[in-house]
């Protein structure tokens, strides 16, 4: 994928492969960078406007960690302030940091921020992250339905799709408990 971005004029970093906490970290300091908002790859529906959200909500206040909260699997990103994510890193004790959001929302040490989601994005059951391959069988009928050459669908669409055909949801509706 980092081949792929360079030979597109886009920079690229790799870090460790199983710590994504360090490699996060290890990135906004080659950025020099003191706030982020993470999103990954495999969340292909992560919403620009949820992540204005969550820059706006920093730059308001803020907070160490900010999501927008009660939405499905892979549609936030989150934000990081980069000095609390360095004591989180510093302090845990396991490599393999897959699920890590607890380790700011669980710490009172920590100041975190879960904004409450647009109520008809407010379906924490849907999962849309890209992990197994039934994961890529709902991405793919969601695409087949919503998809028009020169034009992006929004959220919005999404959900009203999901709404409507509820079998495209149980697709993959199993996956989040076999990630967990």
């Amino acid at each position: 994928l980092v081949d792929v971005a360079r030979r597109n004029g886009i920079e690229g970093f790799q870090g460790s492969e199983d710590d994504k906490l360090t490699r996060y970290l290890d990135c906004a300091r080659r950025h020099m960078i003191d706030f982020a908002v993470i999103v990954d790859g495999d969340d292909v529906f992560c919403d620009p406007q949820v992540i204005g959200r969550i820059i706006w909500e920093k730059k308001s206040g803020g907070g160490d960690f900010i999501i927008v909260d009660g939405l499905p699997v892979g549609v936030t990103g989150f934000g990081v302030d980069v000095a609390a994510l360095a004591k989180v890193v510093a302090g845990k004790k396991e490599h393999d940091t897959e699920i890590w959001g607890r380790y700011f929302v669980d710490n009172p040490a920590f100041k975190s921020v879960l904004l409450p989601p647009p109520p008809a994005w407010a379906h924490p059951e849907w999962r849309m992250t890209l992990d197994y391959p039934e994961d890529r069988v709902f991405f793919e009928r969601v695409f087949d339905e919503l998809h028009r050459p020169g034009r992006m669908f929004s959220f919005d669409e999404i959900a009203a799709l999901l709404n409507r055909k509820p079998e495209i949801v149980a697709i993959n509706a199993g996956a989040q408990k076999v990630y967990e």
